[in-house]
């Protein structure tokens, strides 16, 4: 089992801000596919793709050795 190691206060804003960027990104894709369920395929697609390029950059944040 791994040990996670304390993050020192003066380094907590920026995992905060990448969190936040990720969430918002994550938010404004999803919003866009369930608001317009008629959106082009390949344009939907997109979409798709960034909602998983961020879960995997959210993975990343919290596993990054993984």
């Amino acid at each position: 089992m791994k040990t996670q190691e304390a993050i020192a206060p003066e380094n907590i804003e920026i995992p905060i801000e990448k969190f936040r960027a990720a969430l918002a990104n994550l938010q404004a894709a999803t919003e866009t596919l369930v608001r317009y369920p008629d959106l082009d395929p390949i344009v939907a697609h997109q979409f798709h793709n960034i909602i998983l390029e961020e879960i995997y950059r959210l993975t990343h944040y919290l596993n990054p050795e993984e």
